[in-house]
This record gives C-alpha cells, structure tokens and sequence, in this order.
C-alpha cells in the first residue's frame, strides 16, 4: 500500500480525480470513517493533522477513494490545503461545487444506495464543531447539504424524547461522536461524543437517530446535559434508568437490532478512561418497526382537487404503502391520460363531467389498485 514521504506534504502523483499507484492521502489522524461504497472501495474524509508551517493543530477536507483490487488512492473532491471552509450551496440540492468544512471525529454512516453520510465534527484548528448533515453521492460525485446550520456550535433543538411528529429537533453541534450504528430500517444512530454551544462545551450522552426515508432526527435517550454521570444499575439488568453517561471515543457494534458501545472518555474529564460495554435495545414505540418487505402494497392516493371547473390542471401524490417500487396512472379525460410518476403534476382536464382515476403500485411481491 503506497505510503507517503513524511517530509512532504504531496505524493508526487496527486492529481484531482486522477487514480495513481503513487498518489495518497497525507498523514493524518481523526479521520474517524469507515465507508465502503457497493463496488467495494474503501473511502477516506477529512481529519486532523500539524500544519507543517505554524505547527498547530488544523483539519482537512479532502476526499479519497482506495481501490483495493488495484492498489490505487483517488483524490475526489475537497482541498489539499488546511481549515478549508464549505460550499454549503442549497440545502438538499447536489452540486459539483458543494463541499463540507474542513474537520475530524464525526457520526458517519452508508445508505441502502451506497451513499456515503456524515454528521457535525470538529474543525481542531479553529476550535469549531458543527451540526450540519452531509451526504456524498458516490456515482455522481456530488456533495449534498442535507440539514442543519451552516455556522458553527450550535445548540440544537432537543425537544420531547421519542417525539417522531416533530420535523424540527435537531441534536447540538457534537464532535468526537464516534458511536453510530445503521439499524435495519437503514436508520442512522449516534450516541454521544463532545458538544458545543456558544461558549458552553463538554462530554455529552445523547442518543438520536435520523431517518433517511423522511429527513427527520429523533432524540432516544438522554438530552443536552453536559457531563451528565454514569449510572450503571444492576449488571445484566436492563432499566429506564440506566444511563452510559456523557463520554466520547466510544466504539460501537450492532447486533440483532441491539445498539452495543464500549468505553470512551467521560464524563467531563479527558484523562477518565472507561472500559465498559453497553447495550441499548431500540424501543419500537421510539423508532418503529421497518416495513414489511414482504407485504403486498396498499396503493392509495389524494390529489389538490376534486370538484372543480372546466380547463383546470391538478396534482396528484402517492400514498401508497409498503414500499412500491413502480406507479402506472390512468387518468380518464385528462392530459395527459397516463403517467409512470410517483407523483404525477399537471393533469389539465379541459370538459366538464365525472372522470375515473386508477393507480397500480407495484412493489417486488404485487400490485395493489386504487380508483377514485
């Protein structure tokens, strides 16, 4: 595996977008990733490293891909300098410009498309930690801004334990929030980590969970209590009250639906070391139960009108259930009189008199009907 030349900031290869056997990443550390992408690459972000100038801590951004069948590193997007600052662009739009800030030590997860996802981190050399969410498309080579501030420690919006109607609740800006788990509705969870607000900062314990299917976070457990302590219970007895505590550093495994942690930092005191394992069992009144993989559709349906004049174009969305994959559209007298659209837009009915709809969702078991 190509090693880089210690005494130097660049391989004489690095080249953007351009794989080599003599290009690499330089030397760094807090590049807490661990992203493998469907064609099995192994993808690298961020992290912190010395500045070679000034000799002080700074953060990186850059992005590289490792192609282990040919032994080769790609350096993909992001700047080969320090503490680069992001083009956030607009939220939830890709963009080849889009790029995070410079940073390390943050929540990172792949989706069920091979999607590679980040949370918050910190930027070491500016003393900043962030809160904003970030996706990586692998076949478009895009950045994406999904949610969260743009600026820098952040207090977020904590709100109600379990709250799953809420779409606003946000956790703070957390760094070294190493503990983070994919469960198999493909949800993403962290515990956990160091947390920033304004000039208030410390080890915190929470645990949230985003779903990728509707954009939302849930908080879990816990809240923003800073330094909160550990209370361990009984050994081997699960309890409402038993509480890991703030701590970051932790490593994280899953299992049979079960959240596992081990040790960490914390609570409040960098040199605490802990050794304990933990294991939380998700609570499906907090984080439902996934779909149904294997149940047949429920096609279902609404549109922005139903009783209106002659030569006026309506919308209508999709609501049907366990997970079609593909919508076939009749619409009787309207135009245009078919559409494969989940949520077909502009349907223009130009005479007066009582029209039929059809929808057929088909997921990979059956179809299921809807007429209106």
């Amino acid at each position: 595996i190509p090693k880089r030349d210690w005494s130097s900031d660049v391989c004489s290869s690095d080249l953007l977008g351009i794989p080599s056997i003599n290009a690499c990443p330089m030397a760094r550390a807090e590049a807490c990733c661990t992203w493998t992408d469907p064609n099995n690459n192994l993808w690298l972000f961020g992290g912190a490293r010395s500045d070679t100038l000034t000799g002080n801590t700074a953060s990186l951004n850059d992005l590289w891909k490792y192609n282990i069948a040919t032994n080769e590193w790609t350096w993909v997007s992001g700047s080969s300098g320090y503490n680069a600052p992001a083009v956030y662009g607009t939220m939830g739009v890709p963009s080849a410009n889009n790029v995070p800030n410079a940073r390390a030590v943050y929540s990172r997860w792949v989706d069920n498309n091979g999607n590679l996802w980040f949370y918050g981190g910190g930027d070491f050399g500016l003393a900043k930690a962030f809160s904003d969410m970030w996706r990586y498309d692998v076949s478009s080579n895009m950045w994406t801004w999904i949610m969260g501030a743009t600026g820098f420690n952040n207090g977020g919006s904590y709100g109600t334990q379990c709250d799953t109607i809420i779409f606003t609740n946000r956790p703070s800006s957390h760094y070294e929030n190493a503990a983070c788990w994919t469960d198999a509705c493909g949800r993403f969870w962290m515990y956990g980590g160091r947390a920033l607000s304004g000039n208030n900062g410390g080890d915190i314990g929470d645990l949230w969970y985003y779903d990728v299917s509707d954009n939302r976070w849930v908080l879990a457990f816990g809240g923003f209590n800073l330094n909160n302590i550990i209370n361990y219970g009984t050994l081997g007895v699960p309890s409402p009250t038993n509480n890991p505590g703030a701590r970051f550093g932790v490593a994280s495994f899953y299992n049979n639906n079960n959240l596992y942690l081990f040790g960490g930092a914390g609570p409040g005191n960098f040199q605490l070391k802990n050794n304990d394992l933990w294991k939380y069992v998700i609570n499906p009144n907090c984080a439902p139960p996934c779909p149904n993989s294997n149940a047949l559709p429920v096609a279902a349906f609404n549109c922005t009108d139903s009783v209106f004049c002659e030569k006026q174009c309506i919308d209508f969305n999709d609501l049907s259930v366990n997970n079609p994959v593909s919508w076939n559209w009749t619409f009787t007298g309207g135009s245009p009189s078919s559409s494969t659209l989940q949520n077909p837009t502009g349907i223009c009915y130009n005479s007066y008199g009582t029209f039929d709809v059809q929808l057929i969702a088909c997921n990979a078991n059956e179809i299921g009907r809807a007429h209106v």
